[in-house]
């Protein structure tokens, strides 16, 4: 995770999400800071091992503390560095967590020369079956994307989306035996019948698009120490999911909501996106 060294609405991004004030609120980065640590303590609390990088000032990284879009981790000590649309959100790839990463991951993929594809928030990953589905936009290209799939040996499902989908994490998310989706997003019947066959091992909680507005699809399956899963989730999106949803979410790990409303604001991004996972 990265800690914020500023607060502000990116102008650089705005025009490509939907979800992203427009607006800087006064005394933005202490509450994005108190948001910040508070989740981390939250993570920590529940057995979770969370290493924090510090951001620094110079260059101005305003999406900093998003790191899954810039690079993934995987098997075989490899890292993955992503191409990302935006000039200020490429300088994220900041020197210390490279080396940090290049320590523990020696094995570099470096896919910055091509169009954009941004990370696990283009990519929503079904780790355990090695598949991969992505929303089209124009953070996520179908070149890059096929690319990646053929580098890392992974099948992949891509698909169209309404309502502006910037970055498909924010309309679904995979855990080992559930999925979270938004099919009232997905205009094409052929699009989700093969979204749907390639979960088909997974309980799938659909959700409606007011509730993925709510961040209720930006979500992430982490382990804890005593290996129980956890369901990482915003306070908003715990707030905005009905009680069955709820019910059967919780049939898969312990919920762990996260108050971070001024990230969310801001950023146009929630917890998954806030969480670059070492494996």
């Amino acid at each position: 995770m990265i800690r914020p060294a500023t607060a502000v609405s990116n102008p650089e991004t705005q025009a490509t999400n939907s979800f992203q004030s427009q607006q800087t609120p006064p005394n933005s980065l202490d509450g994005i800071l108190s948001e910040f640590d508070q989740f981390v303590e939250n993570l920590i609390a529940h057995g979770v091992t969370v290493h924090v990088v510090q951001d620094t000032a110079k260059p101005q990284t305003p999406d900093a503390h998003f790191p899954n879009n810039w690079f993934s981790t995987h098997e075989n000590q490899t890292h993955v560095l992503y191409p990302m649309l935006a000039p200020s959100r490429q300088a994220e790839a900041k020197p210390i967590p490279l080396e940090l990463i290049q320590q523990n991951y020696p094995n570099q993929i470096d896919l910055r020369h091509l169009p954009p594809l941004e990370g696990t928030g283009s990519l929503v990953l079904d780790r355990i079956n090695r598949h991969a589905f992505a929303a089209i936009s124009p953070r996520t290209s179908l070149t890059t994307l096929s690319h990646w799939a053929q580098t890392l040996d992974y099948g992949f499902t891509s698909f169209q989306t309404t309502n502006d989908i910037y970055h498909t994490n924010v309309m679904m998310a995979i855990g080992t035996k559930w999925a979270v989706i938004t099919p009232e997003v997905i205009p094409n019947p052929e699009d989700k019948l093969a979204i749907y066959e390639n979960l088909d091992s997974h309980e799938i909680i659909e959700i409606s698009p007011a509730q993925m507005e709510n961040y209720a699809g930006n979500m992430l399956e982490l382990q804890s120490k005593e290996r129980d899963k956890l369901i990482i989730l915003s306070e908003s999106a715990r707030t905005a999911l009905a009680p069955d949803q709820v019910r059967k979410l919780e049939g898969h790990g312990t919920l762990v909501p996260c108050p971070i409303p001024t990230i969310e604001l801001i950023g146009g991004g929630s917890v998954r996106c806030m969480i670059a996972e070492l494996f």
